[in-house]
């Protein structure tokens, strides 16, 4: 499942404007909670770290013309919940 979803969410990022379109931003956000979800369902540090780093990049990606959509505060959200993992490892 979690290579399925990492495989959406590339294609998503790499065929869309997702980084500046609102509506593509939700729907490309919302793949990349279910990666993130999957992934942290591991309980691996490693898969923790790599969540982090792809939140992360995504946010900043679609930061500089999204920055108050709701797909940036999905991500932000998304953001909040792999640090508190990182923190309780």
């Amino acid at each position: 499942m979690r290579e399925c979803l990492a495989a959406q969410l590339a294609a998503y990022k790499e065929c869309t404007e997702w980084a500046t379109n609102s509506a593509t931003l939700d729907v490309v956000s919302e793949v990349a909670a279910q990666l993130v979800e999957a992934k942290l369902a591991t309980g691996e540090v490693a898969e923790y770290r790599e969540c982090q780093r792809l939140v992360d990049a995504m946010l900043h990606a679609a930061s500089e013309k999204l920055a108050a959509s709701p797909g940036c505060e999905s991500l932000r959200m998304l953001q909040t919940t792999v640090t508190r993992h990182l923190d309780d490892d």
